[in-house]
């Protein structure tokens, strides 16, 4: 995130988790930094928060993901440009659809074997819908069955190209079952 920040100039940037990098302070994200932000507007405004809240339009976000192996996740996502082939897409990280009041985002993960889906529209049901719509389109295409393949980038992916591979799906997917790693900062000597 930070270098697309310095390359087209971004004084603020941030994350859909509340990650806040303001380059000048701190090259990474920092919550005490977007503390600062929000008291100094609170300051400037000698608003309350609920005030400058107020004056945001009002948006929901739902979050979902999928189990998806990294060597998967390619092949998917142009299922996804496919089904939003007439739509606005931004392919700067994974395939993020607008609309004027809404969007759609479905992207690897980068920490987990999982496809990330994350839709913002102005109601949660609105939000839900959108990403419900690419999880349907994806369900089908989960897991390759033996001797399938996934559709190229040259070829054309419809219902019945998705439908020729297993059923698989799995919403609750998390890495809970793996027991937690051992701090690997040695400290002393």
């Amino acid at each position: 995130m930070l270098d697309r920040m310095l390359a087209v100039g971004s004084r603020i940037g941030g994350e859909g988790n509340g990650g806040v990098i303001a380059p000048s302070i701190n090259p990474c994200r920092d919550s005490f930094v977007a503390m600062a932000f929000l008291l100094e507007a609170l300051a400037e405004t000698k608003s309350t928060v609920s005030e400058l809240r107020g004056q945001l339009p009002s948006y929901a976000m739902v979050k979902h993901r999928i189990a998806c192996r990294s060597r998967d996740a390619t092949p998917f996502l142009r299922l996804v440009r496919h089904l939003f082939r007439n739509n606005e897409i931004d392919l700067t990280d994974g395939v993020r659809v607008l609309w004027p009041d809404r969007w759609v985002h479905v992207r690897a993960s980068n920490t987990e074997p999982v496809i990330r889906i994350i839709a913002e529209a102005p109601t949660e049901t609105e939000a839900s819908q959108l990403a419900q719509r690419v999880m349907e389109y994806l369900r089908p295409g989960l897991s390759p069955s033996p001797g399938r393949s996934f559709p190229t980038e040259g070829s054309v992916p419809t219902r019945r190209d998705n439908a020729s591979v297993e059923r698989h799906f799995n919403p609750h997917c998390h890495p809970a079952h793996l027991k937690p790693f051992a701090d690997p900062i040695r400290r002393g000597s």
